[in-house]
């Protein structure tokens, strides 16, 4: 299955993760209609795609050194991370995880 990410977020940690998780292409929302066309196009046709913007902000990232720790976060640490920035509390969406609200931080990985 190719996937294509069509996000309000425009963080390149957000694409990167997405990235990684295994998502053919990563287009944000700010992006003309034209680009998201190309990226659909792209996607059917096997190939990697990632919006003018993302790209910009990660080549910045990568050319400037810039250390953004999020980027040392696992995938699981990541949403727990989203989760909590979002204003639940750890009782809200511990049970979704299969967490217990008492577990150590390594539990999380």
């Amino acid at each position: 299955m190719r996937i294509l990410i069509f996000s309000m977020h425009t963080s390149a940690t957000f694409a990167r993760s997405a990235l990684r998780a295994g998502a053919a292409g990563y287009v944000t929302k700010t992006n003309e209609p034209a680009i998201l066309i190309e990226a659909v196009r792209a996607v059917h046709q096997g190939k990697t795609f990632v919006s003018p913007d993302i790209a910009q902000a990660v080549a910045r990232e990568n050319l400037t050194g810039e250390n953004d720790p999020m980027r040392l976060l696992t995938p699981r640490e990541f949403e727990i991370f989203r989760k909590l920035a979002a204003g639940a509390s750890v009782r809200d969406f511990a049970g979704v995880l299969n967490l217990s609200q008492k577990q150590s931080p390594t539990a999380l990985r």
